[in-house]
Formats: C-alpha cells, structure tokens, sequence
C-alpha cells in the first residue's frame, strides 16, 4: 500500500517521516529522489542537460542555483522542468512494492494531484495550523515567495485526502501525535 504524505512547506512533512522511518515504516522522500537524479550520470542529470544545456552542470550534478536562474528567466522553463522530474518521480514510485506498507513524501502532490493520484491507495494530508506567519509573510512581494518560498502559497483546499494530520503546539506534542496515527491508523 503507497500512502501520499503531502501538504505546504514547513506543515511538518519531514518530520512526519523521519518519525515514520525510526519506527520501522518503509519511507519514499521525493525531494532526496530528485537530489540523487542530479548527480552526473544520473536520468534527471541527462536529461535536464539535453533540456537545458550543459552549462547547468557543475562538473558533478545539476547545480540548482543556475537552474533556478534558468526557471526565472521564463516562466515555460519551470513546465520544461517539471516534466521531467515529475516523469522521473512516477516511474520511481510506480517501482515501489504496494505488497508493503510505504509512506511517500510528495509535496507537490498539492498541485499535481491529477497526475499522481492513480499511484496511491491513501494520502495523508498534513496541515501546520499557525504555521505561516501571514504578517511576515505580508511584508513579502509575491515575486519573492514564488522565487524563494513557493510551497507557502500552494492552496491545498481542495485536495482530495484520507488522512488530515493537524501539526500544532510543540514538537513533542507533534510526534506523540505521529506516533498516535501510526500506531491507530489501519491501512487496508
């Protein structure tokens, strides 16, 4: 069974799955996926160059700060990227053994949910409550959260989900509650 474990930035994505990995659950991080996929010799790594251009690569992988450059010189260079590190993420997950329970961190499952949503049995939606400061956040242009912050403005409103894991008070409390969740939840 593949559980989608998703929501915004800082919601407590991570912390949910270091929890779930020390308590013996098998666990799947998109992001270090795609790290790894950016190394030299890599499929992400081949195919951004052939996308974009050798000069991304620093000799050793992708280097993300001239991607990011390249993603805000035009707004169809991030489609360009996303189509290839979504592809890359799908095939991987789709290799993943469904006989066994695995919790999959995807963020970005908020936004592409169409295109991920036939990969999973549950989603786990995780909410910070309080969790972004909106007066901090106020002070920002919109042009620097989408270029710096952009999980902060993703609207997870309306995403379809099993699970809703409200992350609030303190860490300790937070964790008595993962533990609570995966030790009470059935996943069938």
């Amino acid at each position: 069974m593949l559980v989608c474990v998703t929501g915004k930035m800082g919601s407590g994505k991570s912390t949910f799955m270091e929890i779930a990995k020390k308590t013996g659950n098998n666990v799947f991080i998109a992001d270090e996926f795609i790290n790894e996929m950016y190394q030299r010799g890599k499929p992400g790594f081949k195919k951004i160059i052939k996308e974009f251009g050798i000069f991304l690569s620093n000799g050793q992988q992708i280097d993300k700060k001239k991607l990011l450059e390249v993603l805000l010189e035009n707004p169809n260079n991030e489609a360009r990227l996303v189509a290839i590190t979504n592809k890359l993420l799908f095939n991987k997950i789709k290799k993943l053994n469904k006989k066994e329970l695995w919790f999959v961190e995807l963020g970005i499952y908020v936004k592409y949910e169409n295109y991920f949503k036939e990969l999973f049995d549950k989603v786990l939606l995780i909410r910070k409550e309080n969790g972004v400061d909106h007066k901090e956040l106020s002070k920002l242009k919109k042009q620097d959260i989408n270029k710096n912050h952009p999980g902060l403005l993703l609207d997870d409103s309306k995403l379809k989900y099993d699970y809703l894991l409200i992350n609030e008070g303190t860490y300790e409390q937070y964790k008595e509650k993962v533990l609570t969740f995966l030790d009470q939840t059935i996943f069938e």
